[in-house]
């Protein structure tokens, strides 16, 4: 269910390009994180080669993101881990980053300790309410989950309006 957003708000990310820290997927399509297919079956996620990974989202304009939902592998129970979440106008997060969500406690990842909870994913994701945040960059790290040292992404969306 997603937080209050505006009544024009679309999700922005459908079908939009993605690129990632891994030169290639280790299993499945970067496209996959944009494609709108949340169910989450075997062979449609992205999976990434363990270790730090991240995923990104060009969203082609600066917009006002309102909430971001995100969904990893989800057909088995799983912990995913040093989720952070982030937001920005650089392709290269260098600079105006916003932090949406971060649960690396430990600063594993070396963004900054987290104190967001770590979360059983299900069908549902998890989604996470922004406050207009303007951006046109969206980026989405982990490091392994429960069951595997792998990275596995199902679907991303980013509800939000062409900025003013």
């Amino acid at each position: 269910m997603l937080p209050k957003v505006p009544a024009e708000a679309k999700n922005l990310a459908l079908g939009c390009a993605v690129t990632s820290s891994a030169k290639e997927a280790a299993a499945g399509d970067f496209s996959f994180l944009t494609d709108g297919d949340k169910n989450g079956e075997e062979g449609f996620e992205c999976e990434l080669p363990r270790g730090m990974q991240w995923m990104q989202i060009d969203l082609a304009k600066e917009v006002d993101v309102h909430a971001i939902a995100l969904w990893h592998f989800h057909r088995e129970r799983r912990v995913y881990f040093c989720v952070v979440v982030q937001l920005s106008d650089d392709p290269d997060f260098k600079k105006g980053v916003t932090t949406i969500y971060n649960n690396d406690v430990e600063n594993e990842l070396g963004l900054g300790k987290g104190k967001d909870y770590a979360y059983y994913e299900s069908n549902e994701g998890r989604v996470m309410p922004v406050a207009g945040v303007k951006a046109r960059y969206v980026r989405f790290y982990s490091k392994g989950n429960s069951a595997t040292p792998s990275n596995d992404y199902v679907e991303a969306e980013v509800w939000g309006v062409p900025a003013k």
